[in-house]
């Protein structure tokens, strides 16, 4: 401060005063700017050899060395143990250079320990010094490798999991991968509870992990396993690879399981595939997981599945249609069709029933055989049945018929859709006139669902109907708590009326018994004058097919079957 007044006693003038006071300041700041740096930063100089002249007290404190044990050392002797030999030679070479290094390097503390390190090194070209600068990241890295191991692994078995099987199976050339999972488990730990749950599943982990030698395990999702293996670089080939995988589910199944002081004892289903992936193995899990649900549905043990280039175009056209299907939805052209439904006793039509189609840009009708079963695939059936309801209900708001609309099992399972169709109901003027049909098949495992909403349409006013009876699955036990309308008999029953004795017999069965429940029949594909009246003879109530009238668009139902 003496100094500073000396200067103003002088009479120098206030602009060099102002210019030496910020020289000082700036002094003042690049002194706490080093010592800031030296505090948060390991600092170490050494020669043009690599050498070490000077450490700071940072790199002391994190490892332990001193002064004495640090100088005149190389400085890749503290790296040598944990650090890559290459990466130590490029440090050394661009040292003696003089060349800028940036890199990480993993050095071993006095107690053993690691630090990892952040590192630029700098040469000081007039010393001929290198000037090393590092920022201790070891908790970082620590961080980061306990994050990537989580990502990659199940926490609950330790196992590997989806997101390492779809990493690994990128990494081969030629994938074989099988997947499986246990039957019922979900009524397992409803019964016996989740811990008891997540005790099997560790159990099972522990066992596959012993198998770790031949093939690679992994978790996928709750009770669902897989096992991955190359037959690129493999010694063994997709028949071995089959008959091991087998192998080790046996095992599984023959193994006593404990819990609660219960014995027990599992079943597995298994999906496996292989094939030439083209250089896109991710498809793997996708075929896996189709061959798994494959077996569930057709109750099998283990499916099989291989990709081939046939596939490839089957893939390729099904999104050609589901491109084709959302234009349509976009260009409003999902519509409905109407077929009438003559009733026998007056040879008059009553009834018709509404049937999707896709009308083509050229106006072509595309019927549903041909893209519902994309649409199922794709997630895009709700949006069918809720397009066709609601011009359904428009077109015959003010027609003096009855209508019926099918229903699927992907309707009756989706809550947003009955809403909606119980919403549409309400707003309708007459639901008595409407009727919805139902195919029964196996996928139909909880009736409750459908007693549920049977009951709910017919308290509106509605009425309700088998379709396709007689093939299949149609319960009669099922049929009589139903309550049913309408009994459909289907077409290839029909058909074969005039030619074959079992088929009348059949049909005045069900003719007979329909009248007992107080239920009507309708014959479908009626296809010409001799069948219509032998379907008349038998005492169905109803006729529908191409002989009585074909599917045709509102526009012309309501020429044909209205008055102007």
């Amino acid at each position: 401060m003496g100094f500073m007044k000396t200067l103003k006693n002088l009479n120098l003038g206030e602009s060099l005063f102002s210019i030496i006071e910020n020289l000082r300041e700036t002094m003042f700041f690049f002194k706490d700017c080093r010592m800031v740096f030296d505090v948060c930063n390991v600092i170490i100089k050494t020669d043009q050899n690599g050498l070490v002249l000077y450490v700071n007290k940072k790199f002391k404190e994190l490892t332990g060395f001193s002064d004495k044990e640090i100088r005149e050392k190389p400085l890749t002797v503290f790296y040598s143990e944990f650090t890559d030999e290459k990466i130590l030679k490029e440090l050394s070479f661009f040292m003696k250079e003089g060349k800028l290094w940036k890199g990480k390097l993993i050095g071993k503390k006095k107690n053993g320990g690691k630090y990892i390190i952040d590192t630029t090194i700098v040469p000081l070209l007039k010393s001929k010094k290198n000037l090393f600068i590092g920022h201790d990241i070891t908790e970082l890295e620590e961080n980061k490798q306990e994050l990537q191991y989580l990502f990659n692994h199940d926490v609950l078995t330790g196992l590997p999991n989806r997101n390492k099987l779809l990493e690994d199976i990128k990494n081969l050339k030629k994938p074989a991968l099988c997947v499986f999972d246990i039957s019922d488990f979900r009524s397992l730990n409803e019964l016996l509870g989740e811990k008891c749950g997540d005790s099997i599943l560790k159990e099972i982990s522990k066992e596959l992990k012993r198998f770790e030698s031949k093939v690679h395990p992994y978790r996928i999702y709750s009770d669902e396993f897989a096992l991955l293996y190359d037959l690129e670089n493999g010694r063994i080939n997709f028949k071995e690879f089959l008959s091991y995988c087998i192998e080790i589910v046996n095992f599984l199944e023959d193994k006593t399981f404990r819990c609660k002081g219960l014995d027990v004892y599992l079943n597995f289903t298994i999906g496996i595939t292989t094939g030439k992936w083209e250089n896109k193995n991710e498809k793997a899990l996708i075929y896996a997981d189709i061959a798994l649900t494959k077996a569930k549905k057709e109750k099998k043990k283990i499916v099989v599945l291989k990709y081939e280039r046939e596939d490839k175009k089957n893939y390729i056209e099904n999104m050609l249609w589901i491109r084709k299907i959302k234009k349509a939805f976009e260009e409003d052209r999902i519509v409905p069709f109407y077929q009438p439904i003559v009733n026998n006793e007056i040879g008059t039509v009553e009834k018709f029933e509404a049937l999707v189609r896709l009308l083509g840009k050229n106006k072509s009708t595309i019927s549903p055989e041909k893209f519902l079963p994309v649409v199922k695939k794709a997630k895009l059936y709700p949006r069918i049945t809720k397009t066709i309801i609601e011009k359904v209900f428009n077109d015959f708001k003010n027609m003096p018929f009855e209508v019926s609309l099918n229903l699927s099992f992907e309707d009756l399972i989706s809550e947003k859709t009955i809403e909606f169709i119980l919403n549409k109901v309400k707003s309708f003027s007459d639901p008595s006139r409407i009727t919805f049909e139902i195919l029964e098949t196996e996928e139909i495992e909880n009736y409750n669902l459908l007693y549920k909403f049977i009951s709910q349409i017919k308290e509106l006013g509605c009425k309700f109907a088998i379709d396709d009876f007689g093939t299949g699955y149609s319960n009669l036990e099922h049929l009589m708590k139903l309550k049913v309308d309408y009994l459909k008999i289907d077409g290839s029953i029909i058909r074969r009326i005039p030619e074959d004795k079992g088929a009348r017999i059949l049909t005045e069965a069900v003719v007979s018994f329909s009248k007992e429940l107080g239920i009507k029949t309708i014959a479908e594909f009626v296809s010409d004058q001799k069948l219509y009246e032998m379907v008349k003879s038998l005492g169905v109530n109803y006729s529908q097919g191409y002989y009585l009238g074909k599917p045709e668009p509102i526009e012309v139902i309501r020429e044909k079957f209205t008055s102007s």
